[in-house]
């Protein structure tokens, strides 16, 4: 990563260099992502896989335009130096476009879930990466602590201990335990996808692949002292 301003500084003196033939290539993969993000934001917007997000019209833009600017670039000899740039920035938008849904009321705890654990301790899923860390600007107030995600052993011993905690799951699914108090919920994207998951959101539209529910639950009858956990 270090090398990196170093090596777009060698790329932008040496752009007009570059044969064509390689920037062509370059925009298929661009044009790929752009039809995919337009692809899943079709499909949330039809709520296909038993997954319906609020998708405004003005987000499919983005992609499509820069599906149609990738195309040109990878037909269009003349114009492939001149448009490689705006592809790629546009299919960085498609990505943006892309996440937004999860960036409104559907992808964040409200009110209620916030004040109710605001101040009391709130074990939620992590991996080496700490990605629990989002948690604290997710729940402000909270004490966010990670558990190790791939663990069965720890979301049950917390939640025997009557700890306040987060649970995933599939979309729609019953994920709290029966005793639960649910305290709020949210959807959330999942990561690391096998090559056999990717396949079937191909073919299936199975929105389970990248979408996932996020729940926060303690035991109904855990005591007051939850917070000191």
């Amino acid at each position: 990563l270090p090398i990196m301003p170093a090596l777009a500084v060698l790329v932008g003196l040496r752009w007009s260099a570059i044969p064509v033939r390689w920037l062509r290539l370059s925009a298929v993969p661009l044009v790929v992502a752009a039809v995919g993000m337009l692809a899943f934001l079709v499909v949330l917007r039809l709520g296909r896989g038993g997954v319906a997000l609020d998708v405004p019209l003005i987000l499919l833009l983005p992609p499509l335009v820069g599906a149609v600017v990738a195309l040109h670039a990878v037909h269009t000899r003349g114009l492939a130096p001149r448009l490689f740039h705006a592809a790629v920035f546009l299919v960085f938008l498609s990505i943006a476009a892309a996440a937004a849904p999860l960036e409104g009321e559907a992808g964040r705890y409200d009110a209620a879930t916030i004040e109710a654990v605001a101040g009391r301790t709130v074990h939620v899923p992590s991996t080496v990466r700490s990605r629990h860390e989002r948690h604290r600007f997710l729940l402000p107030g909270a004490d966010v602590k990670g558990y190790w995600r791939k663990s069965e052993e720890a979301p049950r011993r917390l939640y025997a201990e009557g700890a306040i905690l987060a649970l995933v799951g599939r979309v729609g699914a019953e994920v709290a335990p029966a005793d639960a108090e649910v305290l709020g919920r949210r959807v959330d994207l999942r990561t690391r996808q096998t090559p056999e998951e990717i396949l079937d959101l191909v073919l299936h539209q199975n929105l389970d692949v990248i979408l996932q529910q996020e729940i926060i639950v303690r035991r109904r009858e855990a005591p007051d002292s939850s917070e000191d956990r």
